[in-house]
């Protein structure tokens, strides 16, 4: 059995797995050893910074001789091929044309509503991208995300909606097409980054900071300091997401512009290039 419950499982809860999966007639278990022990928050003081999830799983594969990537290294190969582009190439022949705009994904929703950075912010961002830069907006995202990838696009008066239209790696194929994403810390995000997407991602301080960074290295996150750090809560009553809100607009636009600035250059110096 290779077990990759997350690091958050209690010895309880292991021990209690363990007996069951003994009595199914499992005798050889991998990944159940040196789970790390994550921060708690000291009042006064910022959480301690950990090492993302992934790091911590492939540690614990590492300590029952499973040869893994060094820290921070670590890759996801969904090798998708013909299947997945056909997928995104019947879904678009059902939609208006982009006429060639350049796209970026937008991953607004999440099943948590701790870790919903306000819609608004994600409408002013995008418009102010669209008005400067003539971008193409995809919203990705689940079945439950599609109302909200649908207001989003009539305030912008463009855009596709991939969310809960596409199956998991026919989002992954539609995102790999995007100069970046700008995204909640949700699977979406996940997926982007297994995609060598570079992600603008927007989290709450609801776990200690790094743990579900995404994979890569060029991502810009963002996250504050808050004294009611780790909270792990799914829904913010009392402070209603005063983390996320913290985050304003002009912050996260200020990279967004540098990421796409300077993939649009590169696009054409491409172009000339073939000339």
């Amino acid at each position: 059995l290779v077990y990759l419950a997350p690091t958050a499982r209690s010895k309880a809860q292991i021990n209690r797995d363990r007996r069951f999966f003994r009595l199914a007639g499992i005798k050889r278990f991998i990944g159940m050893k040196k789970f790390a022990a994550l921060p708690r928050k000291i009042p006064g003081r910022a959480m301690e910074r950990v090492k993302s999830e992934a790091d911590l799983l492939l540690a614990r594969l590492k300590a029952d001789d499973i040869p893994v990537p060094a820290p921070g290294e670590a890759r996801a190969q969904l090798r998708l091929g013909s299947t997945e582009e056909t997928e995104v190439a019947r879904w678009l022949s059902h939609l208006p044309s982009d006429d060639g705009r350049s796209w970026i994904g937008v991953g607004p929703g999440s099943k948590m509503p701790a870790k919903r950075w306000p819609e608004d912010r994600f409408r002013e961002v995008v418009r102010k991208l669209i008005e400067e830069s003539d971008i193409w907006p995809v919203i990705f995202g689940g079945a439950e995300d599609a109302r909200l990838g649908e207001r989003l696009i009539s305030a912008w008066g463009r855009g596709f909606n991939a969310a809960g239209a596409l199956s998991l790696l026919g989002s992954a194929a539609a995102l790999k097409r995007c100069l970046f994403l700008l995204t909640n810390d949700t699977g979406t995000m996940h997926l982007g980054a297994a995609m060598d997407v570079q992600c603008v991602a927007l989290f709450s301080s609801r776990a200690p900071p790094g743990l579900w960074n995404p994979l890569g290295k060029n991502h810009v996150l963002f996250r504050s300091d808050i004294e009611c750090e780790g909270c792990g809560l799914i829904e913010c009553l009392e402070y209603r997401n005063e983390c996320l809100n913290r985050i304003s607009t002009a912050d996260v636009l200020k990279p967004c512009r540098a990421i796409l600035s300077a993939s649009l250059r590169d696009i054409s110096a491409g172009t000339a290039g073939m000339c």
